[in-house]
């Protein structure tokens, strides 16, 4: 079997039954949708080896190693089952003065450093097809995981809602697709569901609740790997979060079973965490680039 070549996208981690597990998101060289799932790496620290850790009553496994600190002691490994455990060992342990290294490290930023890996990897092993909507995602359990190179062809989706701000009404979502899927225009609108629209490009619909469940299914369904749009986060995407836990609608517009995080950080800026889909802010990209303006708005 030809090993698959996938680009990654998103990263996350869970500790599961006992177990830290780690999920991969990408797409494939074929542009199918990949999922990868680890569960058969420990997070680990490191402490120096002539520290004596026997009063600490912690469940961890202790091996040595061929590896010095920067001070050059020798120190050696702590494996431990799940994440939560290494925390409450790593915060027990430098309690005691005892020094330890690397314990702050996001376990799959780890896993994929230690494998020389940034977001181009070769896969070998079994899969097995996951059903998502009308779609299908490649899912690999603990393959062999190598790095290459490969640039696949991106989808990507602009998202802009319209709302009454006052009311906190949502009277629209429209979302442009364009990439290696055919180009779509998509608006969802609130209005007389008899009402048809020509082009085929606007949908009405009476209310809210069955407009954000006609989104979500259609998002979901053509599965875009980037999403774009205008402070995207912080408002369209927040907003339509917000929408959704009012009327107890799921907003899973991600790929896999994980829920969408949306929040805002203590730097004033915002976080989106969506399961297999990068999310690219406009004002954020136009910061980075050092482009400075007095307002952000689009006027």
């Amino acid at each position: 079997m030809e090993p698959t070549k996938v680009f990654l996208l998103t990263t996350t981690w869970k500790d599961i039954r006992g177990r830290n597990t780690l999920f991969l998101y990408g797409i494939s060289g074929t542009s199918k949708p990949v999922e990868i799932i680890i569960n058969n790496s420990k997070p680990v620290f490191f402490v120096e080896k002539e520290s004596d850790l026997k009063e600490n009553n912690l469940n961890y496994f202790r091996k040595s190693l061929k590896l010095k600190s920067f001070s050059g002691k020798p120190v050696d490994a702590l494996y431990f089952n799940t994440q939560r455990e290494l925390k409450v060992a790593s915060e027990k342990i430098s309690s005691n003065n005892i020094k330890i290294f690397e314990s702050d490290l996001d376990p799959v930023r780890r896993y994929l450093m230690e494998k020389n890996i940034n977001v181009q990897c070769s896969l070998e092993g079994e899969y097995k097809l996951k059903e998502f909507n009308d779609n299908q995602m490649l899912s690999f359990i603990n393959p062999k995981i190598k790095p290459c190179e490969m640039i696949p062809e991106f989808s990507v989706a602009s998202v802009d809602i319209e709302t009454g701000i006052k009311q906190a009404s949502l009277y629209s979502i429209a979302v442009h697709l364009t990439g290696k899927i055919k180009e779509e225009k998509k608006v969802f609108m609130i209005g007389d569901s008899k009402d048809k629209d020509d082009s085929g490009i606007i949908n009405y619909y009476n209310s809210e609740p069955e407009m954000l469940n006609s989104f979500i299914t259609w998002f979901r369904n053509r599965d875009p790997d980037i999403i774009i749009g205008w402070h995207v986060i912080g408002f369209d995407l927040m907003f339509l979060e917000k929408k959704c836990r009012e009327y107890n609608i799921s907003f899973k517009i991600g790929r896999g079973d994980f829920p969408v995080t949306l929040r805002k950080m203590k730097s004033g800026r915002f976080f989106a965490d969506i399961p297999g889909r990068v999310v690219m802010d406009g004002p954020v990209f136009l910061r980075s680039a050092f482009y400075t303006f007095e307002d952000y708005r689009l006027e």
